[in-house]
């Protein structure tokens, strides 16, 4: 079942790989977080979740500097962040830095601070994929530990689908999981309200830009830590809605062994919640924000907007299909000045006839 994390993680390094490319070959521009206009932390401090636990408990002390200064390995790509206005490390003149609000909202539509935006999103998304794949594999091997035949497990997840080779099962598993992430991403609110919480379009751009880069030097746990100044309330609202959510979606009880097992669990959960609220926050940053693709079962695959994981050799494509379809979407896709990021899906292999029906692993095995 690990051959799914090696294509996963070979995948990942071609991407990082172009997009060090295309910032070898672009003017560099910075984008910098607007430090004088943060805003205070939520006051909505719901400690309700399923996973978290005690996770948070010890975080405050985790980091001793700045988490303004805190540079990513994975986000190489001509983006910076300055603590202060006296400590700007501009790297064009095409920033964002302390600056009147209307400045800041003229600097939004520049086409180079789009450029770096649009980059900045790339390689945010990237990393988001990254840690989705890694909470997958940490909830795989959390499901073997607790005695639960994984092949079957996750092919029962899809029992309609006739997957090409049996590692693509674990794709089921990823697809559910970025369902729940991902749902109500179009919201402002990233919840069921669905409440614009700034009506303002630019300022609640340049809020998200700064929610962006206020959560970006922390970790998780220490944005969860309650009672400390890196606290964030709606992070740990978003964090313990989607636990639940994660938690009620499946039948399986997870087992825990040792405290260790479960801390690794809520980790590898936390970082992905983490990228994925960062990436909503990027992508209300922009002006105007950008709109999120998502597919269905039975669509045509549209080359422009939808890229296939695992795609079969075209003599085993399905006799009774005229084109390639979607047998179900992974993950999401984005749309935002004229660019597109696909969206990722299992392409559909056969139709699953009545043998396989009462044999799911009979194909498989052929």
């Amino acid at each position: 079942m690990w051959e799914w994390q090696m294509e996963q993680q070979q995948v990942l390094t071609t991407q990082e790989h172009d997009l060090l490319e295309k910032q070898s070959i672009m003017s560099p521009v910075s984008v910098q977080c607007p430090y004088g206009l943060t805003r205070s932390n939520s006051n909505n401090r719901s400690s309700s979740a399923c996973l978290l636990g005690e996770l948070s408990r010890n975080a405050s002390a985790r980091r001793s500097q700045s988490p303004f200064s805190y540079q990513d390995d994975h986000d190489r790509v001509g983006v910076g962040i300055s603590p202060s206005p006296g400590d700007a490390r501009a790297r064009s003149s095409t920033a964002v830095t302390e600056s009147p609000l209307s400045e800041l909202c003229q600097q939004l539509n520049d086409p180079e601070f789009v450029s770096a935006a649009l980059l900045l999103f790339e390689s945010t998304l990237v990393r988001c994929r990254s840690e989705i794949n890694i909470f997958c594999r940490v909830y795989m091997q959390q499901m073997v530990l607790s005695g639960y035949s994984l092949v079957k497990t996750l092919m029962d997840m899809e029992p309609d689908t006739v997957f090409f080779r049996k590692v693509h099962a674990s794709y089921a598993l990823e697809s559910r999981i970025c369902s729940v992430l991902f749902r109500c991403f179009e919201n402002d609110s990233f919840d069921d309200s669905g409440l614009m919480q700034i009506l303002d379009q630019e300022a609640r751009a340049i809020a998200r830009l700064q929610d962006f880069f206020r959560l970006k030097g922390l970790d998780p746990e220490e944005a969860l830590a309650m009672h400390s100044p890196t606290y964030d309330g709606a992070f740990h609202q978003f964090c313990a809605n989607k636990s639940e959510e994660i938690a009620a979606m499946f039948s399986w009880t997870m087992v825990y062994r040792n405290a260790g097992e479960r801390d690794r669990f809520m980790e590898a959960f936390l970082r992905a919640a983490k990228w994925v609220w960062m990436l909503h926050r990027l992508a209300n940053s922009m002006n105007p924000p950008m709109q999120i693709i998502r597919v269905g079962r039975g669509m045509e695959i549209h080359p422009m907007y939808v890229e296939a994981v695992a795609i079969p050799a075209p003599s085993s494509s399905c006799p009774k299909c005229s084109s390639p379809k979607v047998e179900f979407m992974i993950m999401p896709g984005f749309i935002a000045s004229k660019t597109v990021f696909k969206a990722k899906v299992y392409q559909h292999y056969t139709c699953k006839s009545a043998k396989d029906q009462l044999d799911p692993l009979g194909s498989l095995r052929r």
